[in-house]
């Protein structure tokens, strides 16, 4: 049921509608349904009565997108549509996500709603100058927080806004490492930490004791023996004596 207006005046009751004591002559009438509109002229004439059937369509905004600097892509709740500066047209109200993308630069997303009373919309936004920091660890795989919040695992490389960040890695059986980083909009840091293995002691008796000791392949000593910095988790012990059997 949609709200009648006649000559800008709002008529009582909704459609379906019978309009009476209309004046001769032409009026402008519209049909008000939510974000439905339909508009036009009607001619009265006299003693006749004339019925209308009306359809009603959805109202159409537009969106201007201004960056600076300029040509940035645009994307429209994920569709291309072009580059900055531009003036998108015939758009149906409603919420939209705009997507700003330009090379060097970070990538900018706003929520944007058109309505009934606001069917333009000018969007002017400055973008920002990126850094790029390339996220490095030995060994490989450690994850990586920037100021507390997950980025990525190592080996990867991350565009950030010019600022001091503090970063983190995180690897499984190893100590974290912490780094403080200030970059520059349009600069290139590479930063690579080595992790140490979380360790701990092994003491090592054999009887009889003078058995060579490998650890994971790596001779270690001779027993009786305590090994300092023993990486933790599972480890491969083999021990070695002549005449003796070898013991794994």
């Amino acid at each position: 049921a949609a709200e009648v207006w006649i000559d800008g005046k709002k008529v009582k009751g909704k459609t379906p509608l019978a309009a009476s004591k209309i004046p001769v002559g032409e009026h402008f009438i519209e049909l008000r349904l939510g974000d439905y509109r339909h508009s036009g002229k009607v001619k009265v004439k006299a003693e006749q009565y004339s019925e209308l059937n009306l359809e009603l369509k959805k109202v159409k905004g537009a969106l201007e997108i201004i960056t600076r600097p300029p040509e940035a892509l645009i994307k429209l709740n994920g569709k291309a549509k072009g580059k900055t500066p531009a003036i998108i047209t015939n758009i149906a109200t409603g919420k939209y996500e705009v997507v700003l993308e330009k090379a060097g630069h970070l990538t900018v997303k706003r929520q944007v709603a058109l309505n009934i009373d606001q069917r333009r919309k000018t969007l002017v936004v400055d973008l920002k100058r990126a850094g790029s920091i390339a996220l490095r660890s030995e060994p490989v795989g450690a994850t990586v927080y920037v100021n507390g919040q997950l980025a990525g695992k190592a080996p990867g490389e991350l565009q950030i806004a010019a600022g001091t960040y503090s970063l983190r890695w995180e690897l499984a059986s190893h100590v974290t490492a912490t780094r403080q980083v200030t970059i520059k909009g349009g600069e290139f840091k590479a930063v690579k930490v080595a992790l140490k293995s979380l360790s701990g002691r092994l003491r090592i008796l054999t009887k009889p004791p003078g058995a060579s000791i490998q650890i994971d392949g790596k001779h270690v000593g001779k027993t009786p023996i305590v090994v300092a910095e023993v990486a933790l988790g599972k480890r491969t012990l083999t021990l070695r004596k002549a005449g003796h059997m070898v013991l794994t």
